[in-house]
Formats: structure tokens, sequence, C-alpha cells
């Protein structure tokens, strides 16, 4: 599942590919952003077949999802953002990985997976900083709901909402400049 330039997306067209999987993609939006898309049109190239649904039915099948976490017969769903328990694990593992002293941690953050893993991992101890790509009030109160569905009491977390620069995909001037320098 994913938005129509989401890299989620493309990574798992690429890994279903790479291993001989069928992979198809619940793309939210519109089909006619297929063909001028970069993200999609390499998805498509790698095998994935794109089924593109409405924002409501995104939503519905989002919500209705969060329920099942695996396999179910001969398919294994992966939501969007790849977040799901195997993933808040696999990113807690991380953790053991880091050799050097610090005090925080700092991620990106779309559906919260990676930065809930970060959160396992460390076990209440250091510092994590979120950086929301997504715009609205309504992402601390989902990550919380993540937190709360994966067994997470922790609250050694920040999540910076300011720095979205419009919400996902947006781009200002002032962030390329950063960028580039």
């Amino acid at each position: 599942m994913g938005g129509a330039f989401s890299n989620h997306i493309l990574a798992s067209a690429a890994a279903a590919s790479e291993n001989g999987f069928r992979s198809i993609g619940i793309i939210r939006g519109d089909e006619l952003t297929k063909e001028s898309n970069p993200t999609l049109i390499s998805a498509a190239h790698y095998g994935m077949e794109l089924v593109f649904v409405s924002r409501s039915e995104y939503r519905k099948i989002r919500e209705d999802i969060q329920q099942f976490d695996g396999f179910r017969d001969d398919v294994y769903f992966l939501p969007e953002g790849g977040t799901n328990s195997l993933a808040v694990n696999g990113c807690a593992e991380l953790i053991e990985e880091i050799d050097i002293n610090f005090d925080y941690i700092c991620t990106p953050f779309g559906t919260g997976g990676t930065m809930a893993g970060i959160l396992k991992g460390l076990n209440g101890q250091k510092n994590v900083l979120g950086f929301p790509v997504l715009k609205g009030a309504f992402v601390n109160e989902s990550f919380q709901d993540l937190l709360n569905r994966m067994n997470l009491p922790f609250n050694n977390y920040q999540l910076l909402n300011h720095y979205h620069f419009g919400g996902y995909g947006k781009v200002k001037d002032s962030l390329v400049d950063f960028i580039n320098k």
C-alpha cells in the first residue's frame, strides 16, 4: 500500500521481482498519475500490478488491514510504509549495530514503524527525535495508536512536526538550498 510517490511501493516491487514473487501495489490516487510518475513507472517495470483506489477506499483498506499482520493463505500483506510487527522488530535490531556513544537518534517519520522499532530497541534508554513527512495533528495520535498496538510503553521520543515543508512530496526552495549545501 502507498501513495503515488511511495518509496515503499518501489522497494517492495524490486524485492518481489528479485525473489520471484508476484506483487500487487494498492495505490492511493488516480491512475492518470501512472504514466507521468517515475516511482510507479519503475514499480510497474519490476512487474508490480498497480491497483488504484480512491482516498476513501484506501482509508478503509488501511483501517481494516491493521488487524491483519502477516500471512493469509498464499498472500503476505505489507501495509503502508511496511509498518507491522516484523518491521518494528527488525528496526529494533538496528540498535545493536550502533557502536558509538550517543544521546539522540533522529529519524524521518512516515508511518512510524522505523521509529517504533528504534524505541523498542532502546528499551526506554536514550532519546529519539522523529521528523514527520506528513502534515497534520493526526501524526502524534496515529503514532501513539501504533505504540499501543505494538505494546511499546515508551515515551523517550518527540515528534517535530514543523519540518514537513507542506506535506509528503512537497519541496520548498529552502529545503533544496539546505540539501545542496
